[in-house]
Parts: C-alpha cells; sequence; structure tokens
C-alpha cells in the first residue's frame, strides 16, 4: 500500500481500497500495450488517463536515464519545463535517493499556493510526485492542481494502478531497446545498413515533398585488408571501431553515420550542398590520416581512408541511385591514390 509523506513528513497508510474506479483506470491502461509501441504516445495516453479519471489539471511523466528526471510527456506549458524537471530532480535525490525514505509518494499542498519554481506563476497548490519504480527507478509521475480536490486521489490511486503503469513503461523500455540494438552495428556500436536503408529513403521523401537538399559521403578504410592480414582480424576490428568513433565524435549534431559493409560506412549530411560537405568531410578525412591506433604489441599502424561525395537531388532523387553515385566518387578517390575525397558530378 501507498505510504505518503507531506510537507510536514507525516505519514498516512491507506487503509480503505475502492476498487471501482482502479477497476476501470487498469483497463484503459492496460489497453495501451495493444494501442502503440511508441514510449512517448504511451506516456501521453497514461497522462490523459490519470486526468480523465482523477480531474487533474497538470500531469508530467518522467523517465528516468542516466541519474536523471526527464520529461517524457507532459501537458505543463513549454516555458515552465526545465525549471519542472529541475525541481523533480532535486526532489527525488532529496528525498527518495539521498535520504531513502520509506514513502511512495510525496505531497506538498498549501491553501496560500506553493513555493517551488513556476508553482507560484501557475497559482499550483496541491502537488504529488509518485516514483515508478519495478526492478530499478523508471521514471515518475508528477501531479499538480490549483485547488485541493485531490484528496481523493490520495487514497484512491493505489499501488497496483502505479504498479501497471511501470509494467507498462518497462515492457516499452525493453522494446525500444531492443528495436534500437537491432539498428545497431555490434561491432561499432553505430547504426548498421538495415536502419540506413529505413531512415534514408524516410529522409528522401520528407526532403522530396519540401524540396530540400543533403548530401551522403561513403567512406571506405584505405588497405584495410592489411590491417587484417598483417596484425590479425582483431586489430582490423579495433582500426574499424576507431575509425567509426573519430567520425562519429566529428560530424555535426544532425548528420548520422552508419556502418554499410565491411571497412565501408555512410555519412548522411541534412541541409548540406555537396560543397560544404567537402569541406566537412576533408576535415574528418585528415583527421583520420592522424590518428594512432596501436596492436596490442605496441606497433603503431597508420590509418587513412577515402571519400565519396553524391548530392540530393542533384545527381538522384533515389536512394539507390545516391548511394551509387557517392560509391562511384568513391572509386575515383581510391584510383586517384586513396586519402581523397571526390565529389560525383553529372
Amino acid at each position: 500500500m501507498f505510504g505518503f509523506t507531506n510537507q510536514n513528513k507525516t505519514k498516512t497508510q491507506i487503509m480503505e481500497l475502492s476498487y471501482s474506479r482502479e477497476s476501470d483506470i487498469l483497463q484503459e491502461i492496460n489497453r495501451i500495450a495493444f494501442k502503440t509501441k511508441d514510449l512517448t504516445e504511451a506516456t501521453k495516453i497514461v497522462t490523459e488517463i490519470l486526468s480523465k479519471y482523477y480531474n487533474i489539471e497538470y500531469c508530467s511523466l518522467f523517465l528516468y536515464n542516466a541519474g536523471k528526471m526527464n520529461i517524457c510527456y507532459t501537458n505543463i506549458e513549454e516555458r515552465y519545463q526545465y525549471e519542472i524537471e529541475k525541481f523533480v530532480n532535486e526532489l527525488y535525490h532529496e528525498k527518495f535517493f539521498d535520504e531513502k525514505e520509506d514513502i511512495d509518494a510525496y505531497i506538498i499542498k498549501s491553501d496560500r499556493g506553493l513555493q517551488y519554481d513556476t508553482a507560484e506563476a501557475r497559482e499550483i497548490v496541491h502537488m504529488m510526485f509518485i516514483p515508478l519504480i519495478l526492478d530499478q527507478v523508471l521514471g515518475g509521475i508528477m501531479i499538480e492542481n490549483t485547488s485541493n480536490n485531490m484528496e481523493e486521489l490520495e487514497y484512491e490511486f493505489f499501488q497496483v494502478v502505479v504498479d501497471n503503469i511501470s509494467i507498462i513503461i518497462q515492457n516499452l523500455l525493453y522494446f525500444k531497446q531492443i528495436i534500437e540494438n537491432s539498428n545497431i552495428d555490434g561491432l561499432t556500436s553505430i547504426y548498421n545498413r538495415y536502419y540506413l536503408n529505413a531512415h534514408l529513403s524516410k529522409q528522401i521523401e520528407i526532403f522530396s515533398e519540401k524540396t530540400g537538399i543533403f548530401s551522403i559521403a561513403m567512406v571506405d578504410i584505405d588497405h584495410f585488408k592489411i590491417f587484417n592480414d598483417t596484425y590479425g582480424h582483431l586489430h582490423g576490428d579495433k582500426v574499424l571501431r576507431a575509425v567509426a568513433q573519430f567520425i562519429k565524435d566529428h560530424i555535426r549534431e544532425i548528420d548520422t553515420v552508419y556502418r554499410y559493409g565491411g571497412e565501408e560506412f555512410i555519412i548522411d549530411m541534412p541541409n548540406l550542398w555537396s560543397s560544404d560537405a567537402l569541406k566537412q568531410i576533408d576535415i574528418i578525412r585528415e583527421g583520420i590520416s592522424n590518428m594512432e591506433v596501436y596492436t596490442d604489441e605496441g606497433h603503431l599502424t597508420k590509418v587513412t581512408a577515402s571519400f565519396g561525395i553524391a548530392e540530393f537531388p542533384t545527381v538522384s532523387d533515389s536512394m539507390k541511385g545516391l548511394i551509387d553515385s557517392a560509391d562511384k566518387a568513391l572509386y575515383k578517390a581510391k584510383e586517384s591514390g586513396r586519402n581523397q575525397t571526390v565529389v560525383y558530378k553529372i
């Protein structure tokens, strides 16, 4: 059962439970798994269900990641969200993490209005925060009202409802992780060819409608076979990881790098003409040529790479045509001596 604490740190145990409302809400919550596999959409539905059954004015659902509570969905205005997120993290660490109080929910209320950031501006008088926990902390629900009509919620919103919300979220988190893992190359930890096909085809569709431009670069590690033949495949794997990580660290935030196959990569650069892409890629190419990758025995192996760039929709408005053009430019770069960048021209 829930143990709640209020601003005076008194604790109340629930003694009387009414199942009628919880039965209805559980049915709706459990239907979420059949409605969507999208985590953001699911949290939106959860908050809408809670608001509907308990006349809640503000409802925010947080997901816990890397030691921080992050808003996944809220009906609070965007201008207040940063301060709300900050407040919830301070509250969580103080009441549930650092002090490890034996409570399931934290409540503060006052007829004169609450004093935490944004509460006064929104005239909040009643706030409840409930962490969502199964085997680990998944996130939390924050409920706020401008009136003190949430007394009923404190006694009816009991553990079985919250546990079911937690189970739904945990299952969706597992599903999201499975999907992400299926899109990630196991060796280099960057996106794989499967995800490239899905993402690039969608991008072409969007950019075709908006008459946008973007460039891609095909990358091939020069003389890669020598690394495998001379130092073994484990060192070849080390070179692949090093190049993939270097590219990932040196592209723009909106760019994406994929492992295309073997020692080949593709870099997607939205909103870049090929002339601008050439400048960016040459910086990456030079950086790779200055990398120092050592074998386990301490031998320094120098790495270089060749690049071929193609621009959408100038050279092609299809994924196959675009990749083929980048591949032809790459072939010319290798044929011309390697460690070069060539832009495909019609």
